[in-house]
């Protein structure tokens, strides 16, 4: 028998020391909860901001619909189940609430950054909208301007690809920098949005719902609201405003000063025509006392997109002729 098989036979002669159980010690358990605590904290408040973007923040569309619908039914089987089921619900339910803020975040974003009017010059930004340089503007480019934004592709992905233009108003600069505001309408689920900007900044986008039919559906038309563009573009803003002028100061020889001009370009109809018109009003202004300006619509006419005068209710028409 060898010397180290003797060694150990003796060795197993005496009692062996205990093996005791690891334990925890205080500094790591305490750790452990702490760690708990702040993973439980930041998963209900990565819920209620999900939830409060998901209901309150974000617009109407289906898919607002789907990620209530989906927090719901993750939540409440979360809450019921067990084990590693639960675990995994809960991931997922910690998920779509990340999901929901991230696309709540864009959403919002894009509605204040909806991208700059075709008046925008990157050579003079932020500059006021002047009567000259809003007569000369094409209405199409403008109208474009919106329509080819990051922001309109996100409401056709939201709402559907059947968004449609309703209309265009134009304000020089006046008690503010210049307005231009662009409607356009969902008529799958009366949603209505409105793009509008000031002093040269870049749109900012209003969603809304409309009751009752868009006045696209009231006065329907042959012509598309793209080749109705294009035939005022052909004549330009300024031809009209030019012959808005002209009737006017041959129906009374009493024309006030037309000091300033809003232009609207929206559905409606006169006579035997219905489609896109374009409506002008100008405004004669007069300072008051306090220093406020007060203006007075002294030229209001509406045209068809090929020139063709509609009506004008001002200037009357010299004994009513």
């Amino acid at each position: 028998m060898t010397t180290k098989r003797i060694l150990s036979k003796i060795r197993g002669w005496f009692p062996k020391e205990p093996i005791l159980p690891s334990r925890t010690t205080p500094s790591q358990a305490k750790l452990s909860k702490t760690r708990a605590i702040f993973q439980n904290l930041i998963v209900a408040f990565l819920v209620f901001v999900g939830l409060f973007c998901s209901v309150l923040l974000l617009s109407n569309s289906w898919i607002k619909i789907a990620l209530i619908g989906l927090a719901l039914v993750t939540g409440v089987l979360w809450l019921v189940s067990r084990g590693k089921l639960r675990s995994a619900l809960k991931l997922v339910f910690v998920a779509v609430m990340i999901f929901s803020i991230s696309f709540t975040a864009v959403e919002s974003y894009l509605f204040w950054n909806g991208g700059y009017p075709a008046t925008y010059s990157t050579t003079e930004p932020q500059v006021t909208l002047s009567m000259q340089k809003m007569l000369n503007s094409s209405v199409e480019q403008i109208v474009q301007s919106a329509e080819k934004s990051q922001t309109l592709s996100l409401l056709k992905l939201e709402h559907g690809g059947n968004i449609t233009f309703e209309s265009l108003n134009l304000s020089p600069a006046r008690w503010v920098g210049g307005y231009i505001g662009i409607d356009f309408a969902s008529k799958t689920n009366n949603a209505y949005f409105r793009f509008y900007s000031s002093d040269g900044h870049q749109y900012i986008v209003e969603p809304s719902t409309y009751g009752g039919q868009l006045m696209s559906q009231l006065y329907p038309s042959n012509q598309t609201a793209d080749m109705a563009l294009k035939r005022i573009d052909a004549l330009g803003l300024n031809w009209f405003y030019n012959q808005a002028l002209e009737i006017a100061q041959n129906r009374t020889a009493n024309l006030s000063t037309i000091d300033s001009v809003d232009i609207t370009i929206t559905f409606g109809g006169a006579g035997s025509y219905q489609g896109l018109t374009l409506q002008l009003i100008g405004y004669h202004q007069t300072i008051l006392p306090n220093g406020g300006i007060s203006g007075d619509g002294v030229l209001i006419s509406e045209f068809e997109p090929n020139g063709t005068l509609l009506y004008m209710s001002k200037p009357s028409p010299v004994n009513g002729s």
